[in-house]
């Protein structure tokens, strides 16, 4: 899986550049961490009842993407008709980010969302994962 493939996955959930990213357990919002170490939202959440990925409007409310994740932790996009088709990524019950290959199996990634702090990892090369995703 190339720098590429793994951007993609990240913008799936919301994540267009560098940083340490959360998935607030309370509010299903993205997070990202600023310069002192606080959490900022990002404008996006995850909707803990119907999966959904929403982005914040100018009014403060949420609306709904094309975009959810199902209750197998696949991420969908809504397609012409009101079904959603697979995108060929998914949230393993564990947090690990897996993308389906050309046999139809799912590859680890190397990111995950750690399940306590609902913070968004990437493995490094010894196999410890940190925060910081700088791709």
């Amino acid at each position: 899986m190339d720098s590429n493939d793994r951007k993609k996955i990240l913008r799936q959930l919301g994540i267009e550049d560098d940083g340490s990213y959360r998935i607030d357990p309370d509010s299903g919002k993205l997070q990202k961490r600023n310069m002192y170490d606080k959490w900022d939202d990002t404008g996006t959440k995850i909707d803990s009842e119907s999966g959904k990925i929403q982005e914040r409007t100018m009014y403060d409310t949420y609306d709904d993407t094309r975009r959810r994740i199902d209750s197998d932790g696949t991420i969908q996009d809504r397609g012409i008709y009101p079904n959603y088709e697979k995108t060929g990524t998914r949230i393993d019950p564990d947090g690990t980010i897996r993308k389906r290959n050309m046999y139809d199996v799912y590859e680890d990634t190397g990111f995950r969302v750690e399940k306590e702090t609902g913070k968004i990892q990437k493995r490094n090369t010894y196999g410890h994962y940190e925060d910081k995703i700088d791709e």
